[in-house]
C-alpha cells in the first residue's frame, strides 16, 4: 500500500505491540517506504481521537480488538473522504456471528457492529468475503455473509437490499469502487 501512495500520501499505522511492529519496521525500511508510514504505539482509539479534526482519511483498514470496532468505525467515518473506503476484517468471525448462543465479548461486539452497518444510512456497506485459511470455502463464506445480512435485516426490520453482493473479491470491489455509487 505504501508504494502505491501518491506524492505526499502517508499511512498512519496504529498498534499496541513494540515487538511486532519492530518486525514491520524492518520490512518497511527494506521496501524503502518507511518514510511514508507513521507508526503510533498505543490504543488505536486514542490515536484516532487525537488526530486533528481536519484530517481526511481516504482508506482505512480495521483489524483490531473486536470490541473496539464500532468506536474505530465512528471515528474514521467522521474523517472519511466523500469517496473514501473503510475496510473491516473478521466481520464474519468464522461464522460465529451467526451463532445466537455464542455470547463471547468479541462475537457479541461483531454482531452489534454488523447490525449497525446494515442499517447505517451514512455509508454503503458491502461484505466481500475473502477466506484467509486454506480450508475456507468461498461458497460457505458468501453463504455466511448472506445469512448475516438476512439475520440483521430480520432483527432490525430493514429492507431487502442490505448491501450483500455475491461474487468474487474483484467483482464486488469493482462494484463498490467503480460501478454503482453508494449514497
Amino acid at each position: 500500500m505504501a508504494k502505491g501512495l501518491p506524492a505526499g500520501g502517508r499511512i498512519i499505522a496504529c498498534d499496541v505491540s513494540e515487538s511486532w511492529t519492530s518486525i514491520a519496521r524492518e520490512h518497511w525500511t527494506a521496501a524503502g517506504v518507511d518514510d511514508r508510514i507513521e507508526l503510533r504505539i498505543g490504543p488505536a482509539i486514542e490515536t484516532l481521537r487525537a488526530l486533528p479534526p481536519d484530517t481526511v482519511v481516504d482508506l482505512a483498514f480495521i483489524d483490531a480488538d473486536k470490541t473496539g470496532y464500532a468506536a474505530y468505525y465512528e471515528e474514521l467515518l467522521a474523517r472519511l473522504a466523500p469517496d473514501g473506503v473503510i475496510l473491516v476484517d473478521n466481520t464474519l468471525w468464522s461464522g460465529r456471528v451467526l451463532d445466537e448462543v455464542d455470547d463471547s465479548a468479541d462475537t457479541v461486539a461483531l454482531q452489534v457492529f454488523n447490525d449497525a452497518l446494515v442499517t447505517d444510512t451514512t455509508g454503503c456497506a458491502r461484505w466481500c468475503c475473502v477466506g484467509d485459511e486454506p480450508h475456507d470455502d468461498p461458497a460457505r463464506l458468501t453463504d455466511q455473509a448472506g445469512a448475516l445480512i438476512r439475520r440483521a435485516g430480520a432483527r432490525l426490520g430493514a429492507g431487502e437490499d442490505l448491501g450483500y453482493r455475491h461474487g468474487t473479491a474483484r467483482e464486488v470491489s469493482g462494484e463498490m469502487l467503480g460501478g454503482e455509487r453508494c449514497r
